[in-house]
């Protein structure tokens, strides 16, 4: 009985020793030693890029990764936000374990999507399609040539009356307001009608929610002085991207036609017909 209990005894030290070295082992062959940081994606054309010289080494040094650390159990959250915070321009797309001792971060270039005027200055927000606040511009600047590539942000970006969308957070951080989700649908629709490429080709997009909510989308053109194409009005956020997809298309389509029209005396609108399709319908304005 002794000698079984004794066996019993060395075989359970052997097994906790094992485990014990192991442990150590596993421990010191999973530190982190190294970080490198890739583009997934960026600008097309580098002239157009927003992304400062040497911004893979400075991602990497903002994200304070903490060497030393077992990988096994690093959380890379805060990182993240230190990288996107002090980064604007800089998406993190994934982050991903390279055992026994190495992260790769995949980063991605943001690209201007909207601009929006600060009620309290003169300046203007540009923000990205996630409504990330990329940067902080004045007046002047909006329609500066050579801002963004040789074009300028009133080029790339579509205006957002900014009493339909209020900023209150700092470049680097996100905007989070119930409008939000309604101008991304707004975005997908008008993008959706130029092939996903350009949500450009309209100048300017206002929501007023009243007594109703109603979208208003000026287009934009080049048979007019001011540049407006027509306005495009929307009732009610029920099936936004589908209706706005409608009105834009038709624009698109009768521009494509007759692209010396003058459209600015014109509005589009949009009903759904009895087969619950949506149909858009232009209208000259007395």
């Amino acid at each position: 009985m002794k000698k079984s209990r004794k066996k019993l005894w060395i075989t359970l030290t052997a097994v906790v020793a094992s485990i014990a070295v192991v442990c150590l082992v596993f421990g010191l062959l999973f530190r982190l030693k190294t970080v490198s940081v890739e583009f997934r994606s960026r600008q097309d054309t580098l002239a157009f890029s927003q992304l400062e010289t040497g911004i893979l080494e400075k991602v990497k040094k903002d994200g304070e990764f903490e060497t030393g650390k077992n990988l096994l159990f690093l959380n890379f959250d805060e990182n993240i936000a230190k990288i996107e915070k002090a980064n604007p321009f800089v998406k993190v797309e994934q982050i991903i374990r390279r055992f026994p001792n190495e992260v790769g971060v995949y980063i991605s270039e943001r690209i201007p999507m909207f601009r929006v005027k600060d009620k309290n200055s003169p300046d203007w927000f540009i923000l990205d399609s996630e409504f990330k606040v990329l940067k902080k511009i004045t007046e002047a600047q909006v329609s500066q040539a050579g801002l963004y590539g040789s074009l300028s942000f009133e080029d790339k970006t579509v205006e957002i009356n900014p009493d339909s969308l209020k900023i209150e957070t700092y470049i680097g951080e996100f905007v989070t307001t119930k409008n939000d989700v309604h101008f991304k649908e707004i975005a997908s629709g008008i993008m959706a009608a130029y092939d996903n490429k350009d949500v450009s080709r309209a100048k300017s997009i206002t929501i007023s929610e009243g007594s109703k909510f109603e979208v208003e989308i000026v287009m934009k053109t080049l048979s007019t002085d001011s540049g407006d194409g027509c306005k495009i009005v929307i009732e009610g956020s029920h099936d936004l991207r589908t209706k706005v997809y409608s009105a834009v298309a038709l624009f698109s389509e009768t521009l494509q036609a007759d692209s010396s029209q003058d459209l600015s005396n014109s509005t589009i609108t949009v009903s759904e017909g009895a087969n619950g399709k949506y149909q858009a319908t232009f209208k000259t304005n007395p």
